[in-house]
């Protein structure tokens, strides 16, 4: 039998694209570690918008382990990655909600300012997200 040339073929569990259904598979079912390793894995191999889900999923991740210091950079480094992406504006929101559960009502109501500015035509959900966390943070 031949030698097959180079390397085989990754397994598909291991594609940023299987990673990332395991992943939020996984933040589904509250298991934010599994969450977590799969994201960062996906983010290592990810390229372009794969790339900024996995991010996102990094910070959802990290908040469901209440390590909101942490999401919070991780959510912001998702919405720089791609100021203009579809997860822009969810990322805000992440930033907004990791800070509120810091106690820094001001950061979070500067995410929500910039979210306001930089999003005024918000979806319904991200609107009432932001209404509810303005309220929370005591926001103008």
């Amino acid at each position: 039998v031949p030698a097959a040339a180079g390397p085989a073929p990754a397994p598909a569990a291991h594609t940023p694209d299987a990673l990332l259904k395991e992943g939020n598979a996984a933040l589904l079912a509250h298991n934010y570690d599994a969450a977590h390793t799969a994201a960062v894995a996906a983010a290592a191999q990810a390229k372009g918008a794969q790339k900024i889900d996995a991010q996102f999923l990094v910070a959802q991740s990290l908040a469901g382990q209440k390590q909101y210091r942490q999401s919070a950079v991780a959510y912001y480094d998702a919405y720089s990655r791609a100021p203009k992406g579809t997860r822009a504006p969810d990322a805000l929101l992440g930033v907004t909600a990791s800070m509120l559960a810091l106690g820094d009502k001001n950061s979070a109501c500067q995410a929500l300012e910039k979210l306001t500015s930089e999003f005024p035509a918000l979806q319904p959900r991200a609107k009432s997200a932001a209404a509810y966390y303005r309220k929370q943070g005591s926001c103008h």
